[in-house]
């Protein structure tokens, strides 16, 4: 029996089962120490490992919950604020600032001030008491990596968030969670064969408290399959790139956590048979000229067409909840200008798009994603999703280190997205 994690099949028992699971990534890196508890014995097949940060889950105390809920509009409001859609916001990493390094903003509302007080933290994080360095590794998620220093360009993607342009300090972050798998993985050749090589944050940082020492029970077995891909499966279960069979025994099931294609996918999906008014689907558009958008929002030949969180807008890279207001905000005042002046059309300017994804290639270039330490193919730049004809045959495809294709992402942090979004304005757009 076979099924991805996306259409899990609840009417399979896997209590008992021998089972295996493709992918290491966020949803297997979450799913496996889950599995392990329940199956006989799982069956892990790695192609690449992955870079985990801990997740550093708590309870919330009755007392605090009833404090968020009394004024809970503020709250949300503040915690909105403070991410400003940026890494350590999303960490939680204001509480350590407030407590711990004593420092507040001197308006609540200035969303800039978040992003320059982390960098700035971080750019000094060794004058702080260890303490406070301590609060900053113990904190958990994304924001375990300000405890090693800040972005040395000011512009260099989200500034605080060091490894993606700073190779000292992905060196050192690397080195800390090297060390986390040599403690948590009692055999070291399962440990080694669980470290990454790339740099952090090349593919998607995983979050757990329990992946690495899942490999220390008995009937868990790591399949490192050196960077090659599971080529086929048949009858005999899995087989390797030389169609040899990676297991002495059938599994019982097998489970694709493969990833998806993300955030283009609906344009060869659900949206796919949409075609503008040049013809040709927004898929097709994307093949021909790569992804152009307007601010992430708009694209040149499909008027009045809008979509959010999706590609060329910080999205992934940013709170997706707090960005998609933001963008409702932007479009919500887009659709006022129209119903005000009387337009029906809205449609980009071909040369708005082209700059557009002008200033994503070139923030990109600066981090992790466009190469800067090597870089790695990974989702972020659609390295994952094969690329076929419309017969649905392999296309072969010249990979680089960044995956042969567009990083979809804004990788600028979501405080300059937002400021980017006022700037540029409406001054993309034509209106009929």
């Amino acid at each position: 029996k076979c099924f991805h994690t996306h259409d899990w099949d609840y009417s399979v028992t896997l209590r008992g089962k021998r089972v295996g699971i493709i992918g290491t990534g966020s949803t297997a890196t979450q799913a496996i120490p889950e599995l392990a508890k329940e199956v006989e014995h799982l069956y892990v097949l790695q192609r690449t490992p992955a870079w985990c940060a801990p997740r550093k889950d708590r309870e919330i105390s009755s007392e605090e919950e009833k404090e968020i809920k009394s004024d809970y509009g503020g709250y949300r409001g503040l915690k909105t604020v403070e991410s400003g859609g940026n890494l350590g916001g999303n960490a939680g990493l204001t509480d350590v600032l407030r407590e711990e390094a004593d420092v507040n903003p001197p308006n609540k509302d200035e969303y800039a001030w978040w992003r320059s007080r982390l960098n700035q933290v971080a750019r000094n994080i060794e004058s702080y008491s260890p303490e406070v360095q301590k609060r900053f590794l113990e904190n958990g998620g994304f924001g375990i990596s300000y405890g090693f220093g800040a972005a040395e360009d000011e512009d260099a993607g989200d500034s605080s968030f060091g490894p993606l342009s700073n190779m000292k300090v992905n060196n050192k972050l690397k080195a800390y969670l090297s060390l986390k798998i040599r403690q948590e993985v009692d055999d070291p050749e399962i440990a080694r064969k669980l470290t990454p090589k790339y740099p952090v944050a090349c593919k998607r940082l995983c979050i757990t408290d329990d992946y690495w020492k899942t490999f220390n029970k008995p009937n868990v077995t790591l399949i490192d399959l050196g960077g090659k891909s599971v080529k086929t499966v048949g009858k005999g279960g899995p087989y390797d790139h030389e169609n040899k069979p990676l297991l002495r025994k059938p599994l019982d099931v097998l489970i694709f956590a493969t990833g998806f294609n993300a955030m283009t996918g609906a344009a060869d999906g659900q949206i796919g048979v949409l075609k503008g008014v040049n013809g040709v689907t927004l898929g097709e558009k994307y093949s021909k000229h790569g992804i152009e958008t307007y601010l992430g929002m708009l694209t040149h030949g499909f008027p009045n067409c809008f979509f959010m969180v999706g590609p060329q807008s910080c999205s992934v890279l940013g709170n997706m909840i707090n960005e998609g207001e933001k963008q409702a905000d932007w479009l919500i005042a887009l659709l006022k200008k129209m119903r005000k002046e009387n337009y029906h059309f809205v449609n980009v300017k071909r040369e708005s798009e082209i700059e557009w994804a002008k200033v994503c290639k070139e923030t990109t270039a600066k981090t992790v994603w466009g190469g800067v330490g090597g870089g790695c193919k990974s989702w972020y730049n659609k390295a994952n999703v094969a690329k076929r004809d419309k017969d649905g045959n392999l296309i072969d495809v010249k990979e680089t280190i960044t995956g042969g294709g567009d990083v979809l992402p804004f990788t600028g942090g979501e405080t300059r997205y937002r400021e980017l979004c006022v700037e540029y304005g409406f001054s993309g757009l034509d209106f009929e």
